[in-house]
């Protein structure tokens, strides 16, 4: 009857030192599993932050790039603009000119016929 009772008492100590093992190796690999979730947390936070800083930089460079480029074409259209205007404005001149000369011309050859009528 004891050695049944001691057998019995040994397989429940048994499964008792078992379950307590397995309990603690379990808590233990819960555990491990936590941090390997942590650490591949904060690595994908920090590599999102360390990518946000890197093309920050760049989007800087890129913003000042297209501000530059945008008074550059600014500059282009401006100074386009002023060239058209003195272009006309020295078109005209030069028609007013030629307008003037030809007027002249014309009113001199008629005071040319004229006196030459009268002399003939």
């Amino acid at each position: 009857f004891e050695t049944k009772d001691n057998a019995r008492r040994q397989t429940v100590l048994g499964r008792v030192v078992r379950h307590w093992s397995n309990k603690a190796l379990w808590t233990c690999w819960n555990t491990w599993v936590e941090n390997v979730r942590e650490i591949v947390t904060a690595k994908s936070i920090i590599e999102k932050v360390v990518f946000r800083w890197t093309h920050q930089t760049i989007s800087h460079a890129f913003v000042t790039w297209k501000t530059i480029c945008e008074e550059e074409s600014r500059r282009k259209y401006v100074f386009d603009k002023v060239l058209r205007i003195w272009s006309g404005k020295s078109l005209y001149q030069c028609f007013n000119t030629w307008y003037d000369n030809m007027t002249e011309s014309k009113s001199h050859k008629n005071k040319m016929q004229k006196v030459l009528v009268r002399w003939t």
